[in-house]
């Protein structure tokens, strides 16, 4: 993993805490517009930059829990793709979730169980929706 200059990293740490903070869930596009801000600011190849794990997975998380599951899975595979320097399955079992909501629950099935591999199981753990715990569990 990468480090940004200070200057880089504020930035983007400030525009993170900004979105965060005006969050709402029923208008989520001036976040998204602030977290691709952030994003924008990493240098090529924006995945190997610590930031990129934290904004693609937040962007992710407000896609998806505003049910834009297209935007969801065109950022979950950029949360994949970024380097987080540890890995517990976080961005195979978002991907596993998007894709149920997608009824494509056999890809979802294999996403699941890396992400179950990865955390020892541990990614279950606090999971209320338990249709994601019968997508892995099916044939």
């Amino acid at each position: 993993m990468k480090d940004l200059d200070d200057s880089k990293k504020k930035k983007i740490d400030d525009l993170i805490e900004n979105a965060m903070r005006i969050f709402d869930p029923k208008n989520i596009e001036q976040t998204i517009l602030i977290l691709e801000e952030a994003w924008d600011i990493l240098p090529a190849k924006k995945e190997d930059w610590k930031e990129s794990f934290l904004i693609s997975k937040y962007i992710t998380h407000v896609y998806f829990n505003a049910e834009q599951y297209d935007n969801a899975l065109v950022w979950a595979k950029k949360f994949n793709d970024s380097n987080p320097g540890r890995d517990y399955g976080e961005s195979e079992f978002m991907l596993g979730k998007i894709l149920v909501k997608k009824n494509e629950t056999k890809k979802a099935k294999k996403y699941f169980e890396i992400a179950d591999k990865k955390s020892d199981g541990r990614v279950w753990k606090g999971e209320k929706d338990m249709n994601y715990f019968k997508v892995y569990k099916s044939k």
